[in-house]
């Protein structure tokens, strides 16, 4: 027995150290998709409520919950009229992803009412009547007893009586928390007779009749608003260009408004609803962006071409240049550096006949591109702007780190040479204070201490982040560590084993 646990034990052992090696610590599995939203380009649909498409199987729990009939409700039942019995079908029908429609008129109002710096980039009208879906009821009939209010035929009274049970059952048109219904009723496939069975056509006011048969009855649904676990996804093509930002309006009747419900993929706005009314409509305003930069003017908008002044002088800020940058002639610059674009200042001076390289210091504003974004919480960006400057003195062009700030939306750096510029960036601690990624050090670099990690910050200055990095290293180490482990376990095993066999 002490043997066979140490095989178990050694087997197992050496399944876990592969797991180990094969599995990173902490590793999850990843269920859906980005943003917990899936969707298909220029599909409209129905989704569960964390963004899923709808399978066969959710489809009829959404039309059930609307309609009230489910699978357990199938059978035939007595309906509580005398000799009427009903069986349901499922409801079915329902159209769950379609065509998307882009909406052509004009809706600046809706789009300015929102913000006026957004201009109109296509629209969705919901329109209730395409989301319909149908349920049908079967009706039994079997010895119904009616008494005739009027003298006639016997077909007379056997339409009469289906009247009379559909009174009697309250099957009319009607709506409920989630959707309004319209009832049609199947041709009359009902035979009243009478006792004796007579032959003759028409029968006196007050003859009692049997009534047998069937007849259906077909409730057109017409969603209205969604219950709980579901949402009806508009998906927007944003259309080319990666520097705009996007809002989504609405108009309902005499509403107008933002509509905020929306998911913002790489290509795609998700517009997610739950009452399925209105029209939405996309519109977008241009934004800084990675080589794509905006710059504050001394008067008006942020724009890719602005003209900042001082005193005599105006300098004109310009996205892009075909000037190329060497970063490799940078001092300090941080390896990991990446490029949110270049741009160009020119100055001009009042009296004074085309541009000047030199001047006074002035400051410059460019908007934070918005495409920038830390990879995780714990990070943050630091901001480099980096100048290149031919000071006209027979040697190369200067390549050097100029101090910068971040102001609200803006990096603000003052210069008084003005030529071409680049914008760069690295991922730091989001824990580095203020004092160590603005402290300039006329760009010496430090050495990093222990368990420290050096940084280049946007003004040139090289500073050593304090915090600790034990819980990286641990976290780190941690397969290696488990791996070991339990390949110790199973030396030791084996040789128990081996031990066992001998003996």
């Amino acid at each position: 027995m002490r043997i066979r646990l140490d095989k178990l034990f050694l087997s197992a052992g050496l399944a876990l150290a592969v797991i180990a090696t094969t599995i990173p610590v902490g590793a999850g599995v990843n269920t859906t998709t980005a943003n917990g939203v899936t969707t298909v380009d220029g599909v409209v649909g129905y989704a569960t409520s964390d963004g899923l498409p709808l399978t066969t199987e959710s489809t009829k729990s959404l039309l059930a919950a609307i309609s009230g009939v489910s699978t357990a409700d199938t059978s035939a039942v007595e309906t509580g009229v005398g000799g009427v019995k009903k069986q349901d079908a499922l409801p079915s029908g329902l159209t769950v992803n379609k065509e998307l429609f882009t909406g052509n008129q004009d809706v600046t109002a809706y789009i300015e009412e929102v913000d006026a710096d957004y201009e109109f980039v296509k629209g969705y009208k919901v329109e209730s009547d395409e989301d319909a879906f149908t349920q049908t009821t079967t009706y039994t009939v079997s010895g119904y007893e009616y008494t005739s209010t009027t003298a006639g035929s016997a077909v007379a009274a056997a339409t009469a009586a289906k009247t009379a049970i559909i009174n009697a059952l309250k099957i009319e048109n009607g709506s409920n928390s989630y959707s309004t219904y319209t009832v049609s009723v199947s041709e009359n496939a009902l035979t009243a007779h009478t006792a004796s069975q007579p032959t003759e056509d028409s029968y006196a006011e007050g003859t009692k009749f049997t009534v047998d048969g069937s007849f259906t009855v077909t409730k057109t649904y017409t969603i209205t608003s969604l219950p709980e676990g579901y949402r009806y996804d508009i998906v927007l093509d944003k259309g080319e260009g990666s520097n705009f930002e996007y809002k989504v309006a609405y108009n309902e009747g005499t509403k107008n408004g933002e509509y905020t419900n929306i998911t913002d993929l790489d290509e795609e706005i998700v517009v997610s609803l739950t009452k399925l009314s209105g029209t939405y409509y996309l519109g977008k305003k241009t934004v800084s962006a990675s080589g794509n930069l905006l710059f504050a003017p001394t008067e008006g908008d942020d724009s890719a071409d602005a003209n900042v002044v001082s005193g005599d002088y105006t300098a004109r800020i310009t996205n892009g240049s075909d000037e190329e940058i060497d970063l490799t002639e940078v001092a300090d610059l941080p390896e990991d550096v990446k490029s949110a674009g270049k741009f160009k200042i020119t100055v001009t001076k009042e009296g004074v006949v085309g541009a000047v390289a030199n001047g006074p210091e002035i400051t410059f504003k460019i908007a934070i591109p918005k495409d920038v974004q830390p990879t995780s919480a714990d990070k943050k960006i630091n901001w480099i702007v980096v100048r290149g400057h031919d000071y006209d003195d027979g040697n190369d062009v200067v390549y050097e780190i100029i101090p910068s700030t971040v102001e609200g939306d803006y990096i603000v750096f003052s210069s008084d040479k003005f030529s071409t510029y680049a914008l760069l960036y690295t991922e730091v601690a989001a824990d580095t204070t203020e004092e160590e990624t603005n402290n300039e050090t006329n760009n010496e670099t430090e050495s990093a201490t222990e368990a420290g990690t050096e940084t280049t910050t946007a003004g040139g200055t090289s500073t050593t982040s304090k915090t600790s990095s034990s819980g990286t290293a641990d976290n780190s180490m941690m397969p290696l560590f488990m791996t070991t482990l339990l390949l110790a376990l199973c030396v030791g095993s084996l040789a128990i084993y081996k031990e066992k066999k001998t003996n």
